[in-house]
């Protein structure tokens, strides 16, 4: 249809990650995500299939191993997709490394600095959502090099 606004849901689950807040994910969502992340084989990885499965520090391995400016972005959009889906199922880190991510992402403005934004509070109310352990947000593996700010540094509420 001409004219017709494009919605996230209008593009493929591996781009959810560039465009929704995680508040925007629901199940079903989470669901799709893992399926399409799950015909994808990462050759010579082998903490692939761990990540789909929900292993957020896998996830976060992978996703911190590979290049969002590189030559494979659909492959590193796979790898945050599934790094989405283990922050939006609880893992406090998975939610500061994706904020991190969309911070530092090619042409990254304000859009994308309000869409890392909204992953913080994901940050504080992780523990709540899901038992497990907790990891500190203040990780040295978790750096920006711009001067945006970091989802990490808003202050919560629980």
């Amino acid at each position: 249809m001409i004219g017709k606004s494009s919605t996230a849901w209008d593009h493929p689950p591996t781009r959810w990650w560039r465009l929704l807040p995680p508040s925007g994910f629901h199940p079903d969502a989470i669901r799709a995500m893992r399926h399409v992340a799950s015909c994808v084989e990462f050759f010579g990885e082998p903490r692939w299939r761990a990540a789909v499965a929900g292993d957020a520090e896998s996830a976060i391995s992978i996703a911190l191993s590979m290049n969002p400016r590189g030559q494979f972005r659909q492959k590193f959009d796979v790898a945050m997709t599934v790094l989405a889906a283990c922050a939006c199922e609880g893992s406090a880190a998975a939610c500061v490394i994706v904020g991190n991510v969309i911070l530092n992402l090619p042409k990254a403005g304000d859009k994308e600095s309000d869409l890392a934004d909204a992953w913080a509070p994901c940050y504080c109310h992780a523990p709540s959502l899901r038992a497990g352990p907790y990891v500190n947000a203040n990780s040295s593996a978790i750096s920006s090099s711009t001067s945006r700010r970091h989802p990490a540094s808003r202050r919560c509420s629980a």
